[in-house]
Formats: structure tokens, sequence, C-alpha cells
């Protein structure tokens, strides 16, 4: 199958290339990619400045930000189902990850889709674990693709807020 990939480190050498297709375990959800944002971060790792491939492989597998429709039924998903999913996984270590934020990570061992240690979603058909899915409503249909980014702003927001809930600030005496 195709899959957009880089060599992370190595400057200009992102391309499409035929990569293994996706296999999924009999406790992951098979998924056909619909759509997949490219962002700075994509732009970062494709100019080398950093990233990670998985395991001992050279190429990375790019594209944190992706819409896909489940491909088999299993595991609370139906066939057609539209997903989106997360993008870092737990380091299994710190408090941060075993409270369910590993965004706020505090070993730095965590692994993130397309961007270090873990293949991405730029690929015909990605595996993914089940508690990594977010169901995406039919109705948002390709708009679905900026669930990732959606959630990074809605955090930014939430940080802001709980800042400022701590801070009083009267932006007439700024």
């Amino acid at each position: 199958m195709l899959a957009l990939v880089t060599t992370p480190g190595e400057a200009e050498s992102t391309e499409v290339a035929d990569v293994p297709d996706a296999r999924p375990d009999a406790d992951q959800v098979l998924i056909r990619t619909l759509e997949v944002g490219v962002c700075g971060t994509d732009r970062e790792i494709s100019e080398g400045l950093f990233g990670a491939a998985p395991g001992s492989r050279r190429q990375l597998v790019l594209g944190h930000e992706f819409l896909g429709t489940v491909e088999q039924d299993g595991h609370g998903f139906s066939r057609g189902d539209l997903v989106s999913a997360t993008v870092r996984r737990s380091c299994g270590k710190c408090r941060a990850c075993a409270e369910g934020s590993p965004d706020a990570c505090f070993t730095g061992d965590y692994s993130e889709r397309g961007i270090t240690g873990l293949d991405g979603y730029a690929s015909e058909l990605v595996v993914e674990s089940p508690e990594h899915l977010v169901p995406v409503p039919a109705s948002l249909g390709r708009l679905g693709v900026l669930a990732e980014p959606s959630a990074v702003c809605a955090r930014g927001i939430r940080h802001a807020r709980a800042i400022g809930e701590r801070q009083p600030w009267d932006p007439g005496r700024a």
C-alpha cells in the first residue's frame, strides 16, 4: 500500500512509498484513511528538524491529523463509522499519564503517531487500538479531519481560562 514517509533527521527525504499492508491484531481496528491534515509539525519533520521512526526503522509514516472509516465490525465500531484518533500515547510511568493526561507527561517518554516512535495515518490503511479512536459524527463529514487541531485549540482555551481564574486580569488596566 502507499504511504507518505520521511526519514527523520534527513531534510527532503519525504516521499510516497510502498509500505507493508496494515494488518490488525485481534485487539485492533482496521481503518481506511479518508483525509490527512498536513501542518507545521509535518513540515518540520520533513525538513529533518525532529521526529523519530518506530523501533529500529529508518522511515516514519507521517500524518497525525486524520479521518478514516472503519473497515471491519468490531470493538464497538461498525464498518463505515467515521473515526479520528488521539496522537500522543502514555509513557505508562508518570503520574500525569497514569491519570489519563499524556499531554502533561513528566518523563518525555511518550510516543506520538506520525511524529515520534509510531507511524502516522498518511497511508491507505491503518490499524489502531480502539481505546485511541474517537468517533466522528457523520454530519461532520470530511471536516472530521480537524478533530485533532480542534482539540489542541480547546485545550489551549481551557488552560488560558484556568490561568485567568487563578490570576485576575483587568484588560482596562493593562
